[in-house]
């Protein structure tokens, strides 16, 4: 009879042949998975829009639910670098550690949908052109040229 393996989770399985039971090693296989093997129960969230309060009772609201991700940050770039050079990444910090003192993985997104204003009024060309060759300006999501130079080298800068 065949044995049947599954991926990287097993080093030995029982198998039966024609006359006895005989133990044989499973190959290790690399894992296929990033972080835990765990089927993840999470949402997206956006800490950068409440006060302290707010956040400890989502806090609290997640742990009783038995959430284990969230994903942020992807919308956080005007508070992660208010001003051009000057980054400030303390409150991320803060909310990542009360996220992993609750079993709370974190996905960290890269900020660049949503540049900050001072970017845009800086480097206007780092927005796209529609159809009529109109730039569009700051306040909506995903509406940056992706090929402009200044904008793939400050969205690197940010995303360290």
């Amino acid at each position: 009879r065949r044995a049947q393996f599954t991926a990287g989770t097993l080093r030995e399985k029982r198998v039966a042949s024609s006359a006895a039971t005989t133990l044989v090693e499973v190959p290790s296989t690399p894992s296929r998975y990033v972080g835990k093997q765990q089927i993840y129960y999470g949402a997206a969230y956006y800490p950068e829009v409440w006060d302290e309060a707010t956040i400890e009772e989502d806090l609290r609201l997640m742990a009783e639910m038995r959430v284990n991700v969230v994903r942020m940050g992807e919308f956080a770039w005007a508070l992660m670098e208010p001003e051009e050079g000057k980054f400030e990444l303390a409150w991320l910090t803060r909310v990542i550690d009360r996220l992993a003192a609750e079993g709370i993985d974190v996905i960290l997104g890269t900020p660049s949908a949503t540049p900050p204003a001072w970017l845009g009024a800086k480097y206007p060309r780092i927005y796209r052109m529609d159809e009529d060759g109109v730039h569009m300006t700051h306040g909506g999501r995903r509406d940056c040229n992706y090929a402009n130079g200044i904008y793939r080298v400050k969205s690197a800068l940010v995303a360290g």
